[in-house]
């Protein structure tokens, strides 16, 4: 899986380690005034059939912190929204 640039992508979050990437992210507020960053991830083959068998996505977060978040099939920022 990785990280990949949209249409909408506005700031790159630099990975600050040889072993993590750079993250594309596209930096908008929501109707509600609430600051909010979107990241897209292109699967491989490989990922894809596992999704399909498992039916499971994992996600992992460096820290000991847990922000909110949103795992989704379809953006939440548009072309026509940026």
């Amino acid at each position: 899986m990785i990280p990949i640039k949209t249409e909408t992508t506005n700031c790159i979050m630099k990975g600050n380690a040889p072993d993590v990437m750079d993250l594309p992210v596209t930096m908008y507020v929501t109707e509600d005034g609430i600051p909010a960053m979107q990241s897209c991830f292109e699967l491989s083959e490989d990922e894809l059939q596992e999704i399909n068998r498992t039916g499971k996505l994992y996600f992992s977060l460096y820290g000991n912190a847990h922000p909110p978040i949103c795992l989704s099939t379809v953006p939440f920022v548009e072309e026509a929204d940026s």
